[in-house]
């Protein structure tokens, strides 16, 4: 799947936190479920909220896809 990149914006996600969840989605170490569950803090210089929001809800699909199959 390869990094995902996302906007640096003046109040956004931490990049750590995304960054860190991003690494257990490139493992496949994490649940559709506990995706849905996350949360994330705003900080300043954070990605940009819609973005990773879109991701997520791609990661999302994609994992219940792989479990219905």
């Amino acid at each position: 799947m390869g990094a995902k990149l996302f906007d640096v914006v003046l109040r956004g996600y931490s990049r750590q936190q995304v960054d860190a969840l991003w690494a257990r989605i490139e493992a496949n170490e994490i649940t559709s479920d506990e995706l849905r569950e996350l949360a994330f803090d705003v900080v300043m210089r954070g990605y940009e909220r819609h973005q990773v929001h879109a991701a997520l809800l791609e990661e999302v699909k994609r994992l219940e896809g792989r479990s219905e199959g």
